[in-house]
């Protein structure tokens, strides 16, 4: 579909809207995205896999507004039909500012508040009870409350590795990986933690920054929200920004524990591993080339 197919399923559907400009925005691998008066942002699942994830982030938003010291996407607008391609998509209006950037962060002088403002949004997501909760729909743990699960997960995307990604490896970084896997696995202290609710993909973008007054704005893109361990959430705030952003919204967290760090560093080496997995899954061959160059050149 092309972004003026989307903008007539937004006119279809909200006659009353009027739409005077539009942008997309085609980042990510779930969603097309559109920026409609710069005042709402539609956001339209890629494959139908992803609807039962938006479904999920729908039933959980009200709950995060409540809970967090920041702005979190209200979906007002939500079309969920039975037939037609996407069969959901939603939009809400825009949380204005633009995403963490380290050198706009700099000159606006707002690097301490900033990252005081995380670490609280984060100790709150991280406190969250977890009675009575289901966890991602779409989750492949099926003891997600337990570190011992957790295990269990990174034991099966180091076997994919051992099949799909090792051998596409140079014999230097292939040595070089597995001795980082094994040592990750076997080490007890990496599963010495209590899982919590965390938002598993908080990375640059979805972080929304107003420079002019120096605070965070909110954070966005909650689908792949659920039950893990909450070093999961400091893994792209140390890989866009720099460990030492990170370890700065690490001073402002109330739940650190000794290991957390060392286990972001390694989840952050994990990442190309899912960008493999998943062309691997989807039949695709948009990320595997990418992952597999990444995981060749990692410096040690």
């Amino acid at each position: 579909m092309t972004p003026e197919d989307y903008i007539r399923l937004v006119e279809v559907h909200f006659p009353r809207l009027e739409i005077r400009a539009y942008e997309s925005i085609e980042m990510g691998w779930d969603y097309f995205v559109l920026d409609v008066n710069d005042e709402l942002i539609f956001r339209f699942p890629r494959r139908s896999n992803v609807i039962q994830q938006l479904e999920w982030e729908a039933e959980i938003l009200p709950m995060l507004a409540e809970a967090l010291p920041v702005e979190v996407p209200d979906f007002k607008y939500v079309v969920n039909r039975k037939s037609g391609e996407p069969s959901m998509f939603v939009g809400y209006p825009k949380i204005q500012g633009s995403g963490l950037d380290a050198q706009k962060l700099e000159e606006s002088g707002a690097l301490k508040p900033v990252a005081l403002r995380i670490g609280e949004a984060l100790s709150a997501l991280h406190s969250i009870s977890l009675d009575g909760m289901n966890d991602h729909p779409m989750s492949e743990n099926p003891e997600p409350r337990e570190a011992e699960g957790w295990r269990d997960v990174y034991r099966r995307l180091f076997q994919f590795a051992e099949e799909h990604v090792f051998p596409q490896l140079s014999h230097e970084a292939r040595s070089r990986e597995m001795q980082t896997w094994q040592e990750f696995l076997f080490d007890e202290s990496n599963f010495d933690f209590s899982p919590v609710l965390v938002h598993q993909d908080l990375n640059t973008e979805h972080v929304i920054i107003d420079y002019e007054s120096g605070t965070v704005a909110g954070i966005i893109d909650w689908g792949d929200c659920g039950i893990g361990d909450a070093a999961l959430d400091f893994v792209g705030l140390a890989q866009g920004m720099g460990e030492n952003f990170a370890l700065e919204v690490l001073d402002n967290y109330q739940f650190a524990d000794p290991g957390i760090m060392s286990r972001a560093r390694f989840y952050e080496v994990v990442v190309p591993y899912h960008y493999v997995r998943f062309d691997h899954e989807s039949g695709s061959d948009k990320f595997r080339e990418q992952g597999i160059r990444a995981i060749e050149t990692r410096s040690t």
